[in-house]
């Protein structure tokens, strides 16, 4: 499958103009990108979130210190006679080789690569996409993957962190109790007061 560098940490834009991201970075935009992230053509990474998740698009700007490029700005837009806002901000332009890894053919894929699913990418990728459901067990809005994207994801994680998934028609990944028990241990340390809800088991 090949190595983890293939998302590569180190890049490149122009002649001169280099950016080397932390690990810390590196696993909030990789976390951003399996969730709600996108990259743009010009490589830049969006990172947007509905007006209730304004701490979280804060929390994410300030962690991507040397990554981010202006300020937070805020979007509202009108949908069938409602308003809705957003808060959004990009990476600085150093990220095309990143598109041509997730966006080879223009969709949003998942690279066959070794990914470290760390603790910090796991709560991110959480944060954006994951929810509680019934009987203290969790998923991952996963359904913009393919059925062979989402069997490697679920592989993967049971290797990494012996997590059982489950791939539904819906193309959601489910987790069993245990495993979901084991999952929201893990990403409890990273996820902010404003997403506390989505680890809130019932007793």
């Amino acid at each position: 499958m090949g190595s983890q560098e293939i998302i590569p940490k180190s890049l490149r834009a122009r002649k001169n103009l280099k950016l080397k991201l932390t690990q810390s970075e590196y696993d909030v935009l990789v976390g951003s990108i399996l969730g709600d992230g996108y990259i743009t053509k010009k490589g830049k990474i969006q990172i947007e979130q509905g007006e209730k998740q304004k701490q979280y698009v804060e929390w994410k700007y300030e962690k991507l210190i040397n990554a981010k490029s202006g300020n937070i700005i805020k979007t509202t837009r009108k949908y069938k006679g409602k308003e809705f806002s957003s808060y959004r901000f990009w990476t600085r332009q150093f990220f095309s080789s990143w598109r041509n890894i997730f966006y080879p053919y223009g969709e949003k894929t998942i690279p066959r690569a070794k990914i470290n699913f760390s603790p910090l990418l796991l709560a991110v990728w959480y944060m954006d996409d994951g929810y509680l459901r019934k009987k203290n067990t969790i998923a991952l809005s996963t359904d913009k993957f393919s059925k062979s994207e989402l069997a490697y994801l679920a592989t993967e994680l049971n290797r990494q962190h012996e997590l059982s998934v489950n791939i539904v028609k819906s193309k959601k990944l489910y987790f069993d109790t245990n495993s979901s028990i084991k999952f929201l241990n893990i990403v409890k340390p990273y996820i902010i007061p404003s997403m506390m809800y989505k680890i809130s088991l019932t007793p």
